[in-house]
C-alpha cells in the first residue's frame, strides 16, 4: 500500500510540472489569435487551459495530499520505472484531446499525440495545410519537451532533489555534467533552449516565415520531425542548416556542454559518437546518390534524417533503390548518441559492440602475458558493458523482428514492414506510406507500443511490465 501511495505521489508531481507546458501553449495560442483575429485559435487556448487545470490540480493534491517522505525512492526505483512509463502512457492522451477536438478519432488523437511525445513523426492527418496554428504549434511543442525528457524537465523544475536523481538515472542522462544533478538539468535546458533560438534564427535569415522556423527548430534539434505543413519545400541553404540541427540534436548535451559553454575544443577529438555518425552518413549518402539517382545533398538530407532519428522527409521514398532504403534501415536501427535526443538503440552501444567483438579476436590471438585493453571516450570498456549493450541489442532487433513478421500481414512485403518498423522503434518518423490513418485499429496500437517502448527503452518497459504482474 506504501508503494502505491509512493507512486501516486511520484505521479501527481509529473502530473503538475505537465500542467506548465498547457499553461505555456496559452501564451502562444493568445498571440496567434491576436495577430490573425482568428477566434477558433482563443477557444484552443481555454482548451490548454482546461486540460492544464486539470493536470495542476489532480497533480497538487496526489502531491500534496499524500504524506510519505520521498527519501524512499533510494531503495525504491521500481516505483520512479512505474511512474516514467506510465506517464509516458497517460499524458500523451491527455495532450491528443486538442486533435481530438479537430476531427481525428481518438484512437488516432492518441496515436498522433504518442508521436509528437516520443519524437517519432508519423501522423493521422492527411491534410495539415487545414489545421490551426495552435494545433500545428502544440504538435512542434509536444515534441520539444519530449526531445529534452519529460523527465529533464520535471528535474529542472521540481524543487525536491530526492527524486532527481533516479528519475533522470532512467533516461540514460545522470552522468551529463559535473555538478549537481539540478545544475546539469539547468544546463541541459539552457543549451537546448539557446541552440533552438539559434536555428530559428538561421532559418528566418533565409527566408523561412518566423512561425515555420521556430517550429521546424523545435523539431530538428527533439530529432522530431514533425512539420506544420503536408511537404517540406526546402532551399538549399535550408537543407544544409536542418542537416546540422538533426546531427546537433542527436549530439549528447555533454559534447555541447565541453565544447560550445566550456570552450573545450580537444574534446572532440575524443568523441567517439559524432566520427561514428559521421562515417555511417557517409556511407549510405554514397549509396544512395549512386544507387538510387538522386541529388547528393537530398541523399544526405534523408541519411542524416534517419540517422538522427528525426524523419524529415521530402521524397518519396518508396521509389528508392532497395539498397539504400536497407541502409536507412540499418540508420534507423543505430540512432544517435546517448545524452542526446535521439532514439534507437543508441550508436554508443553499436560501438561498444563493435569494440567488444574486437576485444574479444585480440583475446583469442594475444599472447599470455599481453593485456587487451579497449577504451570509449578515454574510458576503459569491461565486459559487463558490451554484455549490457549486447542484451539490449539483441532484445530490440528480437521485437523489431516479431513486429515486423506481424506487420507484413498488412503491407505484403517484410522490407517495408521492416523499415517501417525500424522507423516506430527508433522514433524516427520516416515511412513508405503505410503508417497512416487508414491502419487498421491492431497496427495503430502495435505502433504506438512500439513507440513508447522506443523512447522510454524496451528494458524500462520490461521492468515496468514486471513491477506491475509481480503485485
Amino acid at each position: 500500500m506504501e508503494d502505491f501511495l509512493l507512486f501516486l505521489k511520484v505521479f501527481g508531481a509529473i502530473f503538475r510540472i505537465f500542467s506548465i507546458f498547457h499553461f505555456l501553449a496559452i501564451l502562444v495560442s493568445t498571440l496567434i489569435g491576436l495577430l490573425t483575429l482568428n477566434t477558433f485559435e482563443f477557444i484552443y487556448a481555454l482548451v490548454f487551459f482546461i486540460t492544464g487545470a486539470i493536470l495542476y490540480i489532480g497533480g497538487f493534491l496526489l502531491e500534496n495530499k499524500i504524506n510519505i517522505p520521498l527519501e524512499k525512492l533510494k531503495v525504491k526505483h521500481h516505483i520512479v520505472i512505474s511512474a516514467i512509463a506510465l506517464a509516458w502512457l497517460i499524458m500523451p492522451f491527455i495532450s491528443g484531446i486538442i486533435y481530438f477536438l479537430t476531427g481525428l478519432s481518438l484512437i488516432d488523437s492518441y496515436f498522433e499525440s504518442m508521436s509528437a511525445w516520443t519524437t517519432t513523426g508519423f501522423t493521422m492527418y492527411s491534410n495539415l495545410e487545414s489545421l490551426p496554428y495552435s494545433v500545428k504549434f502544440w504538435r512542434s511543442f509536444e515534441q520539444w519537451i519530449g526531445g529534452i525528457g519529460i523527465v529533464a524537465f520535471l528535474v529542472y523544475l521540481l524543487s525536491d532533489n530526492k527524486i532527481l536523481y533516479h528519475i533522470v538515472k532512467f533516461e540514460g542522462r545522470e552522468e551529463l555534467f559535473e555538478g549537481t544533478m539540478e545544475h546539469s538539468i539547468k544546463e541541459i535546458f539552457k543549451i537546448y533552449a539557446v541552440l533552438t533560438f539559434f536555428g530559428a534564427s538561421f532559418l528566418s535569415f533565409t527566408g523561412m516565415d518566423v512561425f515555420t522556423s521556430v517550429n521546424l527548430s523545435m523539431t530538428a534539434l527533439a530529432t522530431g520531425g514533425m512539420i506544420p505543413f503536408s511537404f517540406l519545400n526546402l532551399t538549399i541553404s535550408q537543407k544544409i542548416i536542418i542537416i546540422v540541427l538533426m546531427i546537433l540534436g542527436a549530439t549528447s548535451f555533454l559534447f555541447h556542454y565541453k565544447v560550445f559553454f566550456q570552450g573545450n575544443r580537444r574534446f572532440i577529438r575524443v568523441y567517439e559518437p559524432l566520427r561514428w555518425m559521421i562515417l555511417f552518413i557517409t556511407v549510405v549518402s554514397i549509396l544512395g546518390y549512386f544507387s538510387s539517382g538522386i541529388d547528393i545533398l537530398d541523399s544526405i538530407f534523408h541519411t542524416v534524417s534517419a540517422m538522427t532519428c528525426t524523419g524529415f522527409s521530402y521524397l518519396n521514398l518508396l521509389n528508392m533503390n532497395e539498397s539504400y532504403i536497407f541502409g536507412l534501415i540499418l540508420l534507423m536501427i543505430f540512432g544517435g548518441a546517448v545524452g542526446s535526443t535521439s532514439g534507437a538503440v543508441k550508436i554508443d552501444r553499436i560501438i561498444i559492440l563493435f569494440k567488444g567483438i574486437k576485444k574479444y579476436i585480440r583475446n583469442i590471438s594475444r599472447s599470455a602475458k599481453e593485456v587487451v585493453v579497449e577504451t570509449y571516450i578515454n574510458k576503459e570498456i569491461d565486459n559487463e558493458d558490451i554484455l549490457n549493450a549486447g542484451m539490449y541489442f539483441f532484445l530490440y532487433v528480437l521485437i523489431l523482428m516479431i513486429s515486423s513478421i506481424a506487420f507484413t500481414l498488412y503491407t505484403k512485403n517484410f522490407l517495408h514492414s521492416l523499415f517501417e518498423v525500424a522507423s516506430a522503434m527508433g522514433n524516427v518518423g520516416l515511412s513508405l506510406g503505410f503508417i497512416s490513418n487508414q491502419m487498421p485499429l491492431v497496427y495503430k496500437l502495435l505502433f504506438i507500443f512500439l513507440m513508447w517502448g522506443g523512447r522510454i527503452e524496451y528494458f524500462v518497459v520490461i521492468a515496468f511490465l514486471y513491477s506491475m504482474f509481480k503485485r
